[in-house]
């Protein structure tokens, strides 16, 4: 949970520590090896970039865009994945690495997992319900932040 988050107006990334830093504890810095880049890249209204590295230095980027269903409580999600030639010529390397990655996994094992069980529980919520995020979630206060912007939500809070 050690991560850092910068908005741009209604846009924003986040980036998280690697798991594997503790791992260089004690060792120079002069013996680290080289850091791999990633990040997460939100593009308001419906965009996330994910980036990262498969490893030797082999950069991919998978870009996520998501659409209203057709009733509420649907959507769809496109999912791009972009790559070098010589990852991209491997596509079961593309779908095994996508598969382990730590984001990734949090994202479809738990993040869509619990967004499932909530609109379920939103259903049935008292009239004047209200969502409160805590502050482990940054990312999710800034995406409602914007949208109560766009549709001027007299409700919603404005910091």
């Amino acid at each position: 949970n050690v991560a850092v988050f910068d908005e741009f107006g209604p846009h924003w990334r986040v980036g998280f520590a690697a798991r594997t830093l503790d791992k260089l504890v004690g060792k120079r810095e002069s013996d680290w090896p080289e850091p791999e880049f990633s990040g997460v890249y939100f593009l308001f209204p419906n965009t996330i970039i994910v980036v990262g590295e498969l490893g030797a230095g082999e950069t991919c980027a998978r870009v996520f865009r998501l659409f209203p269903g057709d009733r509420a409580g649907t959507m769809s999600c496109h999912i791009s994945v972009y790559a070098s030639r010589s990852v991209a010529r491997d596509a079961s390397r593309v779908e095994r690495d996508f598969a382990s990655d730590d984001i990734e996994s949090e994202i479809t094992e738990e993040d869509y997992q619990v967004a499932t069980q909530a609109y379920r529980n939103l259903q049935h919520a008292p009239d004047g319900f209200r969502v409160v995020y805590g502050r482990n979630e940054p990312a999710l206060q800034a995406f409602h932040r914007a949208v109560a912007d766009r549709i001027a939500d007299p409700e919603s809070e404005s910091s």
